[in-house]
């Protein structure tokens, strides 16, 4: 088997001083409503209207995605309490996978109880593991009939995003910020106080390496075709990879191995579960730049972030 790890870099184009505001919401009817609102911003994006090249498929590794469109990882809350898929659920997932793409990526998936960002965010769990495996297949059966009706041969890829919330996380639906460190502008923008919630020890930082394993190996017998380890957005491993201010740990400070370590150490462990006969995708979606200044942000030099 051969295991395709990729790397989705995610880029904000936020001034450091813009990082706390709130995101202007779009309602673009056409591509000249687009148009018109990249000139008041003053922003130079090329708009293409030859989309033919869409309908090409992707080939990587034993996979090969069907066209370039794809569903992007969004959560809908719409989860049962016990992390399972609701009827909302499938209704939303048979609408992305009667939209025509290849490529499905399911929303963000709790690892544990503890670790939602809401209390009906999806979590998988053995106790459901049934309830998304029929979700997988149902989703499955739906998008590849729909893509053989438009003509394309090749099968749908499933991803699910595994993550845990970090600072963004909600005990009984309360906020309850899981933190990697300290940061009172972080606290700020999400309206807590330093007492709120905790900073994760080393020791449960190793816990979770295996937990978020273990919760792998679980999506792919629910037959998702890969599994993403979510880095981005600020939520627990994103923290990590900028928490320059941890210290006396094994996963922060200066080092970049540091920081990096738990993403890493997860992509090693779950390497060593997958069996070379097998296909399993291991991606992580990495935000490659926050905007958040020096040193609480990852992507940015010092000099750049004064």
């Amino acid at each position: 088997m051969k295991i395709a790890l990729l790397f989705i870099l995610y880029y904000y184009i936020m001034e450091p001083n813009q990082i706390y505001k709130k995101f202007e919401p779009f309602s673009y009817k056409s591509i000249d409503d687009l148009k018109k609102k990249l000139n008041q911003l003053g922003v130079k994006i090329p708009i293409s209207h030859e989309v033919e090249l869409l309908k090409r498929n992707l080939a990587f590794g034993n996979f090969c995605i069907p066209n370039r469109l794809a569903v992007q990882p969004m959560e809908g809350f719409d989860a049962k309490e016990d992390g399972s898929p609701s009827k909302l659920t499938y209704r939303r997932y048979e609408r992305y996978a009667n939209g025509g793409v290849g490529l499905i990526w399911f929303e963000a998936t709790s690892i544990s109880e503890i670790c939602r960002s809401n209390p009906h965010q999806l979590m998988l769990t053995e106790k459901n593991l049934h309830e998304f495996k029929k979700l997988v297949k149902s989703t499955r059966k739906t998008c590849n009939d729909n893509l053989k009706n438009l003509g394309f041969e090749d099968k749908c890829i499933l991803i699910i995003q595994l993550n845990h919330a970090g600072r963004y996380s909600k005990l009984d639906g309360e906020k309850f910020p899981i933190r990697a460190f300290h940061e009172k502008e972080l606290d700020k923008a999400i309206q807590v106080n330093q007492e709120n919630g905790m900073i994760i020890s080393d020791e449960e930082l190793e816990i979770i390496e295996d937990i978020w394993v273990e919760k792998a190996i679980l999506a792919k017998e629910a037959g998702f075709d890969g599994v993403d380890i979510k880095a981005c957005h600020g939520y627990l491993i994103g923290e990590l990879l900028a928490s320059r201010k941890r210290e006396s740990s094994i996963y922060g400070g200066e080092s970049w191995e540091k920081r990096a370590r738990l993403l890493l150490n997860i992509i090693k462990k779950l390497s060593k579960h997958i069996s070379k006969n097998d296909d399993f995708i291991i991606t992580t979606r990495l935000g490659i730049y926050d905007g958040i200044p020096y040193p609480n942000g990852f992507g940015i030099k010092a000099e750049e972030g004064q």
